[in-house]
């Protein structure tokens, strides 16, 4: 990330570790005398969140499975993948790498998960192909996988699935000249799967015929180049919808230009009432947009909720018909001043839900990957589990590309009640706080960012965050052309 642009938008005149926001005590009152958290939190009643797809299973789980789609072999394709495991428990636990190629070949290799610790693995290594398919089956629960992939263009990471489903949702995504757009469909079950691959464009609902009813052979991996049928489209939102069987899907976008990046996104098992982004911040130069994707019949009124340093501003309102998407370019609102972070709450007032990404872009000048997509963190997300949530650390021994580090950790509390977190690392079998973070306090509706230098504490080590209430964390790393290009949001733990 280049230096100016870091210094801009995110050290300001903060304290170089953890960063609340500015006069917080004033911003508080201001919370209790005038309400104003009521402003962030809608008051629409959300159904119930569903399971997070990507989950750690409970420690004393006997065994648990994660699937990981979307990586490619090296130098066959554009996204080569490197896979972190991450063990939150005070065992080794073992593991077993099954990789199959589009190719059809497959092969398995043994690991272990060190205890309090992490281990990367990289699949080309077992098998080659232009797209790769990975099921990681664990002995035992506590551990999650997330996935790196990085090529020409950049680089990106990702959650893996926990659970396979019969439909995926992406919200973003182009074939407009400059940029590639790929679907990955893994079928890791034992049963053969069926399935069919629709586009939702600005021209209507578009199903190429070669990507209806593809069959997929236990164990077997296809990729869709939508750019090369569904051609010239400034927007496409995918779904994969199962006929039979149940798969895992992950989107690979690429672009390339002046500015150029890639981004690898797991999709949504379903739509969601309620999506947040922990921090977003809209550099001079360049663009921040959401993508708000209704999948569903009916029409879906949506509202976008900005919380400043200085408080909410006026939320945004939009209806969202059938099969569209709704593109808010957030760097051109005049309610949202540049260079200042921000956290964004996105809830479906009606209907059955919305699939939510946000596309930032820094200006041409900035460090390379300048372009990144990244799906928002579903409400389920923030409040699985027991509270912890795990977080892969991307500087390690052989890191995907050449200085990936940790940038800034970004934790949101979209709720109407404070809570209390506290960041640690795992490291040497145990957990330890990470040096210079103390517990931190977030009140109702506010965000906090634990910045580069209180993260350069980790060395390689990966995070575990804890909350006494619900609470989205996410983990922006470097190089980058400025936060939000490549982030990975923290998964949660099971109990």
């Amino acid at each position: 990330m280049s230096a100016d642009v870091t210094r801009r938008a995110v050290n300001g005149r903060h304290s170089p570790a953890v960063r609340r926001l500015p006069i917080l005590v004033a911003v508080v009152a201001a919370l209790v005398v005038g309400g104003i958290v009521d402003l962030v939190v809608s008051s629409t009643t959300a159904a119930p969140a569903a399971a997070p797809v990507a989950t750690a299973a409970p420690a004393s789980a006997q065994s648990s499975d994660w699937y990981c789609a979307g990586g490619s072999g090296t130098g066959a394709g554009p996204a080569t993948a490197t896979l972190f495991l991450v063990n939150a428990t005070d065992r080794p636990v073992g593991a077993t790498l099954i990789v199959s190629a589009s190719s059809g070949a497959t092969a398995s290799r043994t690991l272990t998960v060190p205890a309090f610790g992490q281990l990367t693995a990289v699949p080309s290594t077992l098998v080659q192909g232009p797209w790769l398919g990975s099921r990681i089956a664990v002995d035992g629960g506590g551990v999650t996988v997330s996935q790196a992939v990085h090529g020409p263009q950049g680089w990106s990471q990702a959650p893996c699935a926990s659970t396979t489903a019969p439909t995926w949702y992406f919200a973003s995504g182009s074939t407009a000249t400059g940029n590639l757009l790929f679907v990955s469909v893994y079928n890791p079950a034992a049963s053969m799967a069926v399935v069919d691959l629709t586009f939702d464009t600005p021209g209507g609902v578009v199903a190429p015929q070669q990507f209806q009813g593809l069959v997929l052979a236990p164990g077997a991996v296809t990729t869709a180049e939508v750019a090369s049928f569904v051609q010239n489209q400034p927007w496409v939102s995918a779904v994969v919808q199962a006929r039979a069987g149940q798969v895992v899907a992950d989107e690979v976008s690429e672009r390339v230009g002046t500015v150029s990046g890639l981004s690898l996104r797991l999709g949504s098992p379903s739509p969601e009432h309620q999506w947040y982004l922990a921090r977003t911040v809209d550099v001079t130069g360049g663009r921040s947009a959401l993508a708000v994707f209704n999948p569903t019949a009916t029409t879906e009124k949506v509202q976008v909720a900005i919380r400043l340093p200085s408080g909410p501003v006026a939320p945004v309102e939009h209806e969202v018909p059938p099969a569209t998407t709704w593109t808010l370019v957030t760097s051109g609102l005049i309610r949202v001043p540049p260079n200042v972070d921000y956290a964004t709450t996105v809830t479906a007032l009606s209907g059955q839900g919305v699939v939510v990404d946000r596309v930032a872009a820094a200006a041409a000048v900035a460090s390379p990957p300048q372009w990144g997509a990244v799906a928002a963190t579903p409400s389920g997300w923030t409040t699985a589990g027991a509270g912890r949530w795990l977080l892969a650390n991307p500087a390690v021994a052989t890191p995907p590309v050449a200085g990936a580090a940790p940038f800034a950790l970004d934790l949101y509390n979209p709720t109407r009640s404070q809570v209390t977190v506290t960041v640690g690392q795992l490291e040497g079998g145990s957990v330890r706080p990470l040096a210079g973070v103390p517990a931190l306090r977030i009140p109702a509706g506010l965000f906090t960012v634990v910045e580069a230098p209180a993260l350069a504490h980790l060395g390689a080590n990966p995070l575990e965050v804890t909350s006494t209430g619900p609470l989205s964390a996410t983990l922006d790393a470097t190089p980058a052309g400025m936060p939000g290009v490549v982030a990975l949001p923290a998964i949660p733990l099971g109990s």
